[in-house]
């Protein structure tokens, strides 16, 4: 008797969990026991797209967002997802913990009205409480809106030829490293500016990250970015003529408007220089 209805439980909970079950882990992996597709279809058009289990709670749509997520686990440094979402109003969790387990990835989502919300590499948005889901209208309120192309999908990240300069900058003089696409604006030297951010992301608190950027002129948005989510961490950046740059723990400048970059003479005029070490 015993053994029949623990023979029932079973049953009862593999008919819960259901055959398409996933499995989505704090760091954007994915776990499931098939497919993932469920019974619901194509993914929300007419169906739940079947159902996933994040951090305890159903996530709809996950035969749609799983693919995403895997997406940006295997994308390149500096490469943007991207993604048409024309048929749906909200992104699940589990596609913000990728981007913020991955933090040199971009993601575009085309959704209806021709509208783009681009989540910046090193955007991603911390989680807040138990949060499960980010609406389309809150993520334009937060990320801002970009137009979206009329037939065709936007072109893919550009990547000329690495130059030979070295990852500390100094280089043979040649700066034209390959950019990536970010915000619909190509960012340079992008292979020698990634480490920087990911050096800030790791960084503890109170700790310095000291560069050489001797053969650049100019520090990306992307940098500033990862400086303003990481407020305890300082940069120092050596740059051309014997001179520092230093923003310090909790200085990083605002983004104004569209901006993407930053010139080292700009940021002379705002931090003033620094007498180099005597290395």
């Amino acid at each position: 008797m015993k053994r029949a209805l623990s023979l029932l439980l079973v049953i009862a909970l593999v008919l819960a969990c259901g055959a398409g079950a996933i499995l989505v882990t704090a760091d954007g992996g994915i776990r499931d026991s098939d497919s993932g597709r469920g019974g619901g279809g194509r993914g929300g058009r007419g169906g739940s797209g079947g159902g996933s289990i994040y951090n305890g709670v159903v996530v709809e749509n996950a035969s749609f967002w799983k693919p995403v997520v895997s997406k940006i686990r295997k994308a390149a440094p500096g490469e943007t997802v991207r993604v048409s979402a024309v048929t749906y109003k909200e992104m699940p969790e589990m596609v913000m913990a990728a981007l913020r387990a991955f933090p040199n990835v971009s993601l575009e989502i085309r959704i209806s009205g021709g509208r783009k919300i681009i989540i910046p590499a090193g955007g991603a948005l911390e989680r807040k409480g138990l949060q499960n889901s980010y609406s389309f209208s809150s993520l334009l309120e937060h990320y801002g809106t970009a137009a979206s192309a009329a037939v065709t999908d936007a072109p893919a990240p550009v990547q000329p030829a690495k130059s030979s300069a070295s990852p500390s900058g100094r280089g043979n003089g040649d700066t034209s490293s390959w950019s990536y696409a970010r915000n619909g604006v190509l960012v340079p030297n992008a292979s020698f500016w990634n480490p920087v951010v990911s050096k800030i992301r790791k960084a503890e608190p109170g700790e310095t990250i000291s560069i050489s950027a001797t053969t650049y002129k100019e520090m990306p948005e992307m940098v500033m970015a990862a400086l303003r989510a990481f407020p305890d961490v300082s940069l120092e950046i050596r740059i051309s003529g014997g001179r520092k740059v230093i923003i310090p723990a909790g200085g990083a400048l605002e983004r104004k408007g569209l901006q993407n970059s930053y010139s080292f003479s700009s940021l002379l005029e705002h931090y003033g220089a620094a007498a180099p070490a005597s290395d």
